[in-house]
């Protein structure tokens, strides 16, 4: 255990960012412009765009997948 949290879990959690990062690098090798964004209440949401400037309707439709992943939170230290 590292912090309470067994080291399988923390090997999978490793497994699978990484996992998630070769999806978005490979998505973004024919669209450079995709991107995974986190929104507020732990939604992580994959985007066409990178959809800064446009208003928050324009945003969602850009969205092109949208998974729901407790304990993520956004944000800096």
């Amino acid at each position: 255990m590292k912090q309470g949290i067994k080291e399988k879990d923390i090997k999978d959690f490793e497994k699978y960012a990484h996992k998630l990062n070769d999806d978005v690098k490979r998505i973004r090798a024919y669209k450079p412009d995709a991107n995974v964004y986190l929104a507020e209440g732990s939604s992580l949401n994959l985007i066409s765009c990178s959809c800064q400037d446009e208003d928050l309707f324009e945003q969602q439709q850009n969205i092109v997948a949208s998974i729901s992943v407790t304990g993520f939170d956004g944000g800096a230290w």
